[in-house]
């Protein structure tokens, strides 16, 4: 390879790496040369990097009611999530009920988790609940895939939780599954 050839291959490197830098939101210098690289990279605004999905498994509630259950019963997960600095929170996933009777939600919470005694206690909702299928009819099956962005613009928050339930009605019963299969926090 020729000194030539060497040199005119770096020249395409350094202009693919601004023509990237540009797509990220850095400030390109008018002078694109490896000398302003540094410079140029560190203008790239905080949270423009590429999101990646969070989940390296999904997280589930499973929920079985019998017809002679006379209580109402719940089902939930939940999941702790790194939010410094991020924006809004997106998750999607993907549901089934056999049976109607029962709504299947997500939403953020401040935190999540169990006492000592084995209850469930969540704090504060952060925004609204996400409702992902309502109580339809008893002899209703249903399945399909949902996402929702969540925003926190106005949380300053290092964490929040994201949460996951299933509500059966008294007179309902039957199956129900609910998944979180990505989380995207940007």
């Amino acid at each position: 390879m020729s000194i030539i050839s060497e040199a005119e291959r770096i020249k395409g490197n350094i202009q693919s790496a601004y023509e990237m830098l540009g797509d990220k939101g850095a400030i390109i210098p008018e002078q694109q040369n490896s000398a302003n690289l540094p410079a140029a990279i560190q203008s790239i605004p905080n949270g423009s990097g590429e999101a990646e999905n969070l989940l390296l498994v999904p997280i589930y509630a499973y929920s079985y009611k019998s017809a002679n259950a006379s209580i109402n019963h719940y089902a939930r997960n939940f999941i702790k999530v790194n939010t410094k600095g991020k924006k809004s929170i997106k998750i999607s996933g993907k549901y089934y009920k056999q049976r109607g009777g029962c709504v299947l939600q997500a939403s953020i919470l401040e935190s999540a988790g169990w006492s000592s005694s084995g209850v469930f206690t969540t704090g504060i909702r952060i925004g609204a609940v996400h409702t992902i299928s309502n109580n339809t009819t008893a002899s209703t099956a249903e399945k399909g895939e949902y996402s929702n962005v969540f925003d926190l613009e106005n949380e300053e928050r290092d964490a929040v939780y994201i949460y996951i339930d299933i509500m059966w009605q008294n007179t309902s019963y039957g199956t129900a599954c609910i998944s979180i299969d990505e989380i995207i926090v940007s």
